[in-house]
């Protein structure tokens, strides 16, 4: 799903009431998705609020750190013994966790073997952040008026240039979209 909409780039666009046409719709779908999966490229993480389950590496000491933030629930986490047996953890009494995706193990040490933990996890915003849709929608636009991803051209005495060619993030959007990028 893309971090803006069709009925939010027509406005962009000015089309007000008419919006957009069938074609059109297609094109800027499109667009916004396109500008989406950059954004995500970025910043190395959807930001779109999503469950999902992982087996992560036991990092051996106290704190274990989640791929995707921000957190909004831990359903569940389970340790897997060197016989991939496993325990699962109560919330409280042999973990917490944060939203800035730590997990903190209490009285013990997570264990120091890869594929030990398995996480159940709810991550993302909702709403997206203004910041995300604008640029999702810059980039569409940008898309949008220039398709070919072209930096200049020239027809006889006319010319054009872009300080953008297509669907890509300047050097400030990325910056801009620093704060949300995953850890790695």
């Amino acid at each position: 799903m893309a971090y803006a909409t069709a009925e939010e780039f027509a406005v962009l666009l000015g089309r007000g009431e008419d919006g957009l046409t069938e074609n059109e719709r297609a094109r800027a779908e499109l667009n916004l998705e396109l500008a989406t999966g950059e954004i995500d490229n970025a910043t190395g993480q959807s930001l779109q609020l999503a469950s999902q389950t992982e087996t992560l590496d036991g990092p051996g000491g106290r704190h274990l750190i989640l791929p995707r933030w921000p957190v909004t629930a831990i359903d569940s986490v389970t340790v897997l013994d060197e016989d991939d047996e496993p325990t699962e953890l109560v919330y409280g009494t042999d973990y917490r966790w944060s939203t800035n995706g730590i997990l903190t193990r209490r009285r013990c040490y997570w264990p120091c073997r890869q594929r030990s933990v398995i996480v159940a996890w709810t991550a993302g915003h909702a709403p997206i952040p203004a910041v995300a849709r604008s640029i999702c929608l810059r980039l569409a636009r940008s898309g949008w008026e220039n398709p070919a991803g072209k930096t200049s051209e020239r027809l006889a005495d006319w010319q054009a240039a872009w300080a953008v060619a297509g669907i890509a993030l300047t050097t400030e959007e990325i910056n801009r979209l620093g704060p949300y990028s995953a850890r790695t």
